[in-house]
């Protein structure tokens, strides 16, 4: 961060900030990373660049639901998940809807979630990497249980 501050470099800025969103949430800080990622969304929209900003938000997100806010979660995780389904980007679809079918599951909404949790294993079935195939399976574990 220390690098972009002193460049005053807002691509990198923006990256970063998500970046240590990451690691906030890693280390179950999710108010800092709240903050985090409602910067870098900001600087990415500022950008113009709407993957990173829909990335941003998804994080954003995850911080709501380490705050035991499914609701706002949601909303933030939909916001995302449309904007990656704009630019046909399945990877990142895929995970928003993960992470979305988990908030509003939280939220009380089982049958919607499990239309989430479908579309992302749909999603995921065009990917055969190990990453993808851990996430086909919790969701497809989820699906049965549910």
């Amino acid at each position: 961060m220390e690098i972009a501050e002193q460049d005053d470099n807002d691509v990198w800025r923006g990256h970063w900030l998500a970046e240590l969103a990451r690691i906030q949430l890693a280390h179950d800080q999710p108010g800092e990373a709240l903050a985090s990622s409602q910067r870098s969304a900001v600087i990415q929209r500022r950008l113009g660049d709407r993957s990173r900003e829909a990335i941003a938000i998804d994080l954003t997100g995850q911080a709501y639901q380490r705050l035991d806010r499914p609701d706002d979660a949601a909303q933030f995780h939909r916001q995302a998940a449309d904007v990656h389904r704009a630019l046909g980007d399945h990877w990142q679809l895929a995970g928003a809807l993960d992470r979305l079918a988990t908030a509003v599951d939280r939220a009380g909404v089982p049958d919607q979630a499990r239309r989430y949790r479908q579309e992302a294993v749909s999603l995921l079935n065009g990917f055969d990497d190990p990453v993808a195939a851990v996430m086909r399976e919790r969701l497809n574990q989820a699906l049965a249980e549910r």
